[in-house]
């Protein structure tokens, strides 16, 4: 029994030990099951150098109660004996400091130290600048995308920056640039160097993009500004622009909306085939929502070129706003001012136009890319100057208007209220004109052609003044036309008429209608000397030259002098002969020199006719010929030439004055003292009649002498007496008779007085 019981204990003692195994082992079994698939489902192991993880990280800087940025990851890992912690799938928001901004940083993975608060992103790295509106829930969608790579962040400043190659997309284009600078307190972002942007146009297809470069770049959040530096350049197919420094306000939209250039800005193109250029301390322009520019400024400086076959044009100025055509980025009108300066080169003569304020009308140009200049305005005094090969004009206005045609070429030019021309026609002297008004035409050349003067005309050359109400300047024939009641003077002479023409070159004047010309310096060379007091002369016109020195009243010509009168057909005055010629019905009156005992008695005149007279006004001779009759009161004259002998000139002669056609002034002057007559004389003295080839007559004693040919003097009651010379007084019937016989003397009877 006892062993029966035994092995029964035995068996039974087996099985609860293999039920205990088996439960340990299921047991055992069932743990490392779940041991297993908790390593699965669960948290990875720690590594040994892992101090502590975490499934989320997140930490922000707030001023004020105010979140300036918020720095999140979805992983952040600390290390053992190291101040470092790796974070993943980071996000970096900046709300700046009122809160508009929603910029971000992203990024994969980033270390963050600890102790100085410092986020290093060796990777890839993409900055988003957004605004947000007040009350909007969402970000604008028209954002600046920067990407990038090693990017650090610091917390206590808030700056992320690096030094790697940056591109980035903003709305209207994309660019690229080596290093960036973020500044999240007020939203600053710096391109640190090698910029370069495109701008496009998305709402004009086809449209030539905007090209910026510069050293760096700051763009500020807050401000809605950027500005590029250092060697900034704006390039737009054949435009360009340069400056040290160039500024964008932009709108929420990031368009464009003022822009800045500074720092000897530079700008050059093309206007038509032909180079421009401006250059200014500043360029200042306002560009409207739809991108079209509204003003451009220039400040400081300023000075513009335009290259041309025939030379550079030129503008300066120290300021000048040009107000653009909506829609079309072309000038519609200028206004500049301070020290205006326009030069203009043509083929063959060249232009300046100088003012303080000057504005500017531009119309349609010859092609839809292009303006002309309309009407050009001064709003202060100005002066333009011209000059060609030969000639130099220069004309000043208190108020001028240009006219331009569509090649740009000045075509018109008024000048208003005191206008003053200077003009200078090879080395002659300057001519000056001043007026009232004056309307300049240009031909195709660039060269004026005519100039109208209107209101108080005053000219004056050398010694020469004219004054008139009108006049023209007529350019190809260096002539000033004057009319409107002119009067041209000299230093001797002075000459009214309807119309005066004068030329510059020779200095030769021209006179028609109503001629009449005073000398008053009867001494002068070339002046008039038949008497005392100033000479007058009359005429239907005048013309002459002062280089030639000869003067030709034509028609109806009158002159007078004290006592003396000459009428003719034409009166001519030679200066550097210093003589005087009539043609042509010659009607001549002069004084004879009375009796030494007849001081007191009225002067006794001879009227002379001739086809012509010539008189010397030094030698006091006048000559005429073509058959000749002169007579006084009681004597005449007939010959086929008659030499008049005059005095010289009394002190009263240089006197001024005017004085009425054929009236004596008084105070003496040149007198009739001899005569000499030849060929075919007749003479008659009271009742006697003489003959002869030659006639000699003195005044002083009323004394004729008979010679030449056969002499004879018949009285009145027919007595004839003849010999080799007749000499016979009209004082007496004294009779001195020269034959080959002798000498005698033959008396009739006294001649009362």
């Amino acid at each position: 029994m006892r062993n029966a019981e035994a092995a029964r204990y035995a068996r039974w003692a087996g099985g609860v030990a293999i039920l205990i195994s088996v439960t340990v082992a299921a047991i055992f079994i069932s743990r490392s099951v779940r041991e297993a698939s908790a390593r699965r489902h669960g948290p990875k192991p720690v590594p040994a150098t892992v101090q502590q993880a975490s499934a989320q990280f997140s930490f922000s800087k707030v001023e004020q109660d105010r979140t300036i940025y918020t720095v999140q990851a979805s992983q952040a890992t600390q290390f053992k004996d190291q101040d470092l912690s790796v974070l993943e799938d980071v996000v970096i928001t900046m709300f700046g400091k009122d809160g508009s901004r929603n910029d971000t940083i992203h990024t994969h993975e980033c270390k963050y130290e600890t102790s100085s608060g410092k986020i290093l992103c060796e990777g890839d790295v993409r900055i988003e600048i957004r605004s947000v509106t007040p009350g909007q829930t969402n970000p604008n969608p028209r954002t600046l995308q920067v990407d990038t790579s090693g990017v650090s962040f610091e917390r206590s400043s808030g700056i992320a920056e690096t030094d790697k190659p940056v591109k980035f997309k903003f709305p209207n284009g994309d660019g690229q640039a080596v290093g960036v600078r973020y500044r999240s307190s007020d939203g600053m972002l710096q391109l640190l160097r090698d910029v370069e942007l495109t701008i496009q146009q998305p709402d004009k297809p086809g449209a030539i993009p905007v090209v910026l470069t510069g050293d760096r770049l700051e763009y500020f959040h807050d401000r809605r500004a950027a500005a590029i530096e250092g060697s900034a350049r704006a390039r737009q197919g054949t435009r360009e622009l340069t400056a040290q420094k160039m500024t964008l306000d932009l709108d929420a939209q990031m368009r464009a909306r003022h822009t800045v250039a500074e720092g000897s800005p530079h700008f050059s193109g093309l206007y038509g085939a032909d180079p421009i250029s401006l250059d200014a301390n500043r360029f200042d322009s306002k560009i409207n929502e739809a991108g079209w520019i509204e003003t451009a400024t220039a400040t400081g400086n300023i000075r513009g070129e335009r290259k041309t076959h025939a030379g550079t044009d030129t503008i300066s100025a120290q300021s000048a706003v040009v107000t653009m055509e909506p829609k079309v980025n072309q000038p519609h009108e200028l206004d500049a001012a301070g020290g205006v300066k326009i030069q203009m080169n043509g083929a063959m003569n060249s232009g300046q136009l100088e003012t303080s304020a000057l504005h500017v009308n531009f119309a349609p140009g010859p092609s839809p890319s292009q303006r002309r200049i309309e009407t050009a305005t001064t709003l202060a005094p100005a002066s333009i100057d011209s000059k060609d090969a030969d000639s130099s004009t220069n004309v000043h206005a208190t108020r001028a208007r240009a006219e331009f045609d569509a090649q740009n070429r000045i075509r018109k030019f008024y000048g208003d209220s005191g206008v003053q021309i200077t003009r200078v026609v090879g080395k002659s002297q300057p001519q000056k004109t001043t007026a009232q008004q004056m309307a300049a035409s240009f031909d195709t050349t660039g060269g004026w052609s005519t100039i109208q003067l209107d209101g108080k005309v005053h000219y004056t050359q050398a010694d020469r003044t004219a004054d008139a109400r009108r006049a023209v300047m007529t350019k190809s024939t260096d002539t000033i036309a004057l009319d409107g009641a002119p009067v041209v003077s000299d230093a001797t002479s002075q000459t009214t008429a309807a119309s005066i023409q004068i030329r510059q070159q020779g200095e030769y004047v021209a006179a028609k209608g109503g001629v009449r010309s005073t000398y008053l310096g009867s001494t002068s060379p070339g002046n008039p000397n038949l008497g005392s007091g100033p000479a007058h002369i009359s005429s239907d016109s005048m013309s002459g030259s002062s280089t030639s020195g000869e003067l030709t009243y034509t028609g109806h010509g009158r002159m007078w002098q004290s006592d003396s009168l000459l009428e003719a057909d034409i009166i001519k005055l030679f200066r550097d002969e210093n003589r005087m010629d009539a043609l042509g019905n010659v009607v001549a009156v002069f004084p004879q020199a009375p009796d030494s005992n007849q001081k007191n008695s009225a002067p006794i005149l001879w009227k002379v006719r001739a086809p012509t007279l010539r008189f010397w006004n030094d030698l006091g001779r006048a000559h005429l010929e073509d058959g000749v009759f002169a007579e006084s009161p009681d004597q005449s004259l007939k010959s086929r030439t008659l030499d008049l002998f005059l005095s010289p000139p009394t002190a009263n002669s240089n006197a001024t004055g005017s004085a009425k056609p054929g009236t004596s002034l008084g105070g003496g002057g040149r007198q009739l003292i001899r005569a000499l007559a030849l060929g075919n004389v007749l003479v008659r003295q009271d009742d006697r009649h003489g003959s002869s080839e030659r006639a000699d007559y003195t005044a002083a004693d009323e004394k004729f002498v008979l010679s030449g040919g056969k002499p004879m003097l018949t009285d009145e009651d027919d007595n004839t007496t003849t010999g080799r010379s007749l000499t016979f007084y009209r004082a007496s019937d004294t009779i001195f008779i020269d034959s080959e016989a002798g000498s005698r003397t033959l008396t009739k009877h006294q001649v009362e007085k």
